[in-house]
């Protein structure tokens, strides 16, 4: 992970449903990340537009060109140094298209139907000691497939922060993959004996 970007010391700006504590955590993420994939365009990109710091790899996916465009005039008049690469899609296969990239931050903001599926396609992207963002998890489908990812991976999964500083995003942090704990052995006569009724 890189160090930390300082924020911009201006207000942050976006067009877009992100709440303020959404939005300041996205940008203090995006300060300390500098590989970033996400699917779902919007106040999203907008954030990390603007944050993300030179240098800082900025990757958008989305179904809709016309959400793409709407967002690629606004990142242009908030942040015109700023480098994201938009790319429409039909298919998850194009992840494929980033198979040899490793990401420092992957956030899921994308169509209700497709947000497990991309998240657990791009958890592949995800380098150790990155993070998986998912956004509206105040949502019972939202937690849910936060919950899917983490049994999913749960050996690749060092701590899952559920809406933290009143947000409503779930972090989760990848490890490398970790061994299953062994369990203690059982003496003989506790294997053998029948519980009381």
């Amino acid at each position: 992970m890189s160090a930390a970007m300082p924020l911009p010391t201006s207000p942050l700006r976006y067009v877009g449903d992100l709440s303020r504590n959404d939005a300041a955590c996205l940008a203090e993420l995006a300060g300390r990340h500098r590989r970033i994939i996400e699917f779902g365009v919007g106040a999203s990109t907008q954030i990390f537009a603007q944050t993300g710091g030179v240098g800082a790899t900025i990757v958008s996916l989305d179904r809709a060109a016309v959400w793409i465009e709407r967002t690629r005039v606004i990142v242009d008049l908030l942040a015109p140094e700023s480098a994201v690469r938009f790319v429409h899609f039909e298919r998850l296969s194009v992840l494929d298209a980033f198979q040899d990239s490793a990401f420092d931050l992957i956030f899921d903001d994308g169509d209700d139907d497709l947000r497990l599926e991309f998240a657990l396609a791009a958890w592949r992207l995800l380098a150790p000691g990155g993070l998986l963002v998912l956004h509206d998890t105040r949502r019972p489908r939202d937690i849910g497939n936060a919950l899917t990812v983490a049994a999913r991976f749960y050996r690749e999964i060092g701590r899952i922060d559920v809406n933290p500083d009143d947000t409503n995003l779930t972090i989760t942090h990848k490890t490398e993959a970790r061994p299953m704990a062994a369990q203690p052995e059982r003496s003989p006569e506790r294997r053998h004996k029948t519980p009381p009724r």
